[in-house]
C-alpha cells in the first residue's frame, strides 16, 4: 500500500502482479514482483508508445 501510493500504482495491479510472478517463480518471484513492476510502470511512462500501460497501471 505505501508504494502503491508514492509511486501511485494501482492496489488490484500489485495484487495480480504478485499473484502472477509468486506462481511462477515463488517467494523470489514475490520478491522480485514488486520492484520488477515499478521498473515497468517508470519505463512505460517515459516511452512515448508505453503511456496508455502507464496510465492503466495509475
Amino acid at each position: 500500500m505505501v508504494l502503491g501510493r508514492t509511486m501511485r500504482i494501482n492496489p488490484l495491479a500489485i495484487i495480480l502482479w504478485l499473484m502472477v510472478w509468486g506462481w511462477l517463480w515463488g517467494v523470489a518471484g514475490l520478491l522480485v514482483a514488486v520492484p520488477m513492476l515499478v521498473c515497468l510502470k517508470i519505463v512505460a511512462s517515459r516511452v512515448e508508445a508505453w503511456n496508455r500501460w502507464s496510465l492503466l497501471l495509475e
